[in-house]
Formats: structure tokens, C-alpha cells, sequence
């Protein structure tokens, strides 16, 4: 079996079909249907699965959870900052992706907006290394982390994001 191509999972879907915030109820969600034999796309809804599943179709769920991965702070010159973690290193150090106007330098220490501080201690290719100074990287990412949305949704990330998402 080849692995699937991304490009057959791109299409045209114009942007006021691109819903901004969850709907409620969930189960009123819209829901593409794609039947590859028959070339067609129709719409329907969440609630309407159980009637267009069919024997022998595989059902995957999956309950994983989107954590608050983006913080954003000031450098010591004031500048600011967004960082994007990549993973969790141990208990203090993390590995994120950095956004600046200018080249971080090892041994800074960022300030986190919400309160906070990130130590560089340095560079991973295209990634930083940063230790948490005050508490824990898991205890700094729930407090003043923000819940990354995807680039086509047009909004600010808020506090329903860490229940929905």
C-alpha cells in the first residue's frame, strides 16, 4: 500500500463555510461526506453518521487534546516574542519555535505575558531550547499558554478553546 498523497486531500472550500467557533450542539456540526467510488460530495450533519455508516466501515475516534502551546512576552529589550512549543524536554526545559524581530542571544531571559520567565539556553536547528525559571513548563504552559487555532481560523484563541479543543 503507498502512502496517500497530501495534495488528495486539497480542495476549494470557500470561506464563509469555514465556521469561526464550534457549533452548538456539537452533534449539529456540518459533515462532508466523500464517496471516492462515486466521485460525489454531499453535506450533512454530525448527527446523521450513524445512518451512513455501513457494514465493514472502519470507525477511528480520536480523543487527543490540543494544549495551550503559544505563549507570547517581551525580550529584555523590550521586543516581543511568540513561542510555539514543540515538546516537552523534562519538567523545566522545553523546545519551541521562536518568532522575533532579531536573533535571540543564549542566555536571555524572555518574559512571559501573564507572568513568567523562559531562560534560552540554546539552539536545536530551527528550534530553541528555554527553561522555565518560576514553575514547571507544564505549569506555566496551563496558566499562560494560549490554545493555537489553525491559520483559517480568523480570531483570537479564548477561554471555551480549552474546553472545546
Amino acid at each position: 500500500m503507498t502512502a496517500p498523497d497530501l495534495a488528495d486531500y486539497d480542495f476549494a472550500l470557500p470561506p464563509e463555510l469555514i465556521a469561526q467557533t464550534p457549533t452548538e450542539p456539537r452533534s449539529a456540526s456540518r459533515l462532508l461526506l466523500a464517496d471516492p467510488l462515486a466521485q460525489h460530495l454531499a453535506d450533512h450533519h454530525f448527527a446523521d453518521l450513524v445512518q451512513l455508516l455501513r457494514p465493514g466501515d472502519l470507525l477511528v475516534c480520536n480523543d487527543t487534546r490540543v494544549i495551550p502551546a503559544r505563549l507570547f512576552g517581551q525580550r529584555p529589550t523590550g521586543g516581543k516574542v511568540e513561542l510555539f512549543l514543540e515538546r516537552l524536554l523534562d519538567p523545566q526545559r522545553l523546545l519551541m519555535q521562536l518568532r522575533c524581530s532579531k536573533k535571540p542571544r543564549v542566555g536571555e531571559i524572555l518574559s512571559v505575558d501573564g507572568g513568567g520567565r523562559l531562560q534560552l539556553l540554546g539552539r536545536d536547528g530551527g528550534f530553541f531550547e528555554l527553561q522555565a525559571l518560576d514553575e514547571s513548563a507544564e505549569a506555566l504552559l496551563q496558566r499562560a499558554g494560549h490554545v493555537p487555532l489553525p491559520p483559517y481560523i480568523e480570531r483570537a484563541d479564548n477561554a471555551a478553546d480549552r474546553e472545546r479543543y
